[in-house]
């Protein structure tokens, strides 16, 4: 598993991945508009591809309790239900953006999710330290009408974390799933090296869903504050809603 900060990073890195794309209608002249979202990083925006992966029950969460609260079966999102990529796009009115390796998926008009554990498809996205601000920057004075937005999840996460109380959870340092003290040990839904684990009455109490990965709650309150905090001039866009406007 990647760091939590790396994590955190590649999370900006991701959402500012949000591509303008252009459709015509076969019998109007009016151009129409939608959001594109192509998503990178690591099990923090992973939609599934490593169910289709060549490797063991260690990187998967294609299994109970995983899901649990979405669509009541495991998809391989390390959550409970919907992870911050899943409720962007709803903002954006786009569908669930599907994981690359999905059989038979082939249509990228909404985007695809190459996220996978540990790291992402691309191998530009694995060093810990990307420098995204500055690049964003650099796109934006050589193309045309390049417009982006480059949220700050660290912080939000951070304050969630060490504040529950004050955003309506009970417990931040311990997980909802897993084993050992703060459920810290890696062994929710029992098919990584440990079989036993607990799991918690009400997720919703909780910060964090296994021993790094958050639930689908602090999802949502993550993608509203990515969608209604005020742009600055130093991070165009930063309201994604307003991004998705133009």
């Amino acid at each position: 598993m990647a760091t939590l900060r790396f994590r955190i990073y590649i999370l900006a890195f991701c959402t500012s991945l949000l591509i303008r794309k252009s459709c015509f209608h076969c019998h109007s002249q009016h151009q129409k508009t939608h959001a594109a979202l192509f998503i990178f990083g690591d099990s923090l925006y992973g939609a599934g591809n490593d169910n289709y992966i060549n490797t063991t029950t260690e990187f998967q969460a294609n299994f109970w309790p995983y899901g649990e609260t979405f669509l009541n079966y495991s998809t391989g999102r390390y959550s409970n239900g919907r992870l911050i990529p899943d409720i962007i796009a709803e903002y954006a009115n786009l569908p669930l953006i599907p994981p690359y390796l999905q059989p038979g998926f082939n249509d990228y008009t909404y985007g695809v999710n190459f996220a996978s554990t540990a790291a992402g498809a691309l191998a530009e996205t694995h060093p810990g330290f990307v420098v995204l601000a500055k690049l964003l920057l650099k796109l934006k004075g050589q193309l045309n009408g390049f417009k982006y937005s480059n949220p700050n999840v660290y912080s939000k996460l951070y304050d969630i974390t060490n504040n529950p109380s004050k955003h309506g959870f009970q417990e931040g340092k311990t997980a909802c799933c897993g084993s050992g003290p703060y459920r810290a040990i890696d062994s929710c839904g029992g098919k990584r090296g440990v079989t036993e684990y607990e799991l918690c009455d009400n997720v919703a109490d909780y910060v964090f869903f296994d021993y790094g990965h958050p639930t689908e709650r602090v999802s949502q309150k993550v993608s509203k504050s990515w969608c209604s905090h005020t742009p600055n001039v130093r991070r165009p866009y930063t309201n994604l809603k307003e991004l998705f406007k133009v």
